[in-house]
């Protein structure tokens, strides 16, 4: 599965995608991940999510997309700090902050 998300603000992107699901970040791409600017591409599982940078045609993908975890503990920590303002101090998750989904 290879999906085109639009919302081109990349720290965002790297917040949610990388830091809270943990997506891996494609080697191919990372010079781009380092620099914060251009399409970066996450990885995880046999799945990849296309990240562009502000590209407002890029696909609309209409539906619902089930991610596996085979040790969810890891996320729903991350979650529930992020949740109940543990991580206010980590800069990686402040992006999400001011993010409505």
């Amino acid at each position: 599965l290879n999906i085109n998300h639009e919302k081109g603000q990349q720290d965002v992107l790297k917040a949610f995608y990388f830091d809270f699901l943990g997506c891996a970040i494609d080697p191919r791409k990372y010079e781009n991940y380092i620099a914060g600017k251009k399409t970066l591409w996450a990885n995880i599982g046999m799945h990849q999510f296309h990240l562009p940078e502000g590209k407002p045609s890029a696909q609309v993908f209409s539906g619902l997309i089930t991610l596996l975890y085979s040790d969810f503990s890891q996320l729903m920590d991350r979650y529930n700090a992020y949740l109940d303002g543990e991580d206010d101090d980590d800069e990686r998750f402040a992006p999400l902050k001011e993010t409505e989904f």
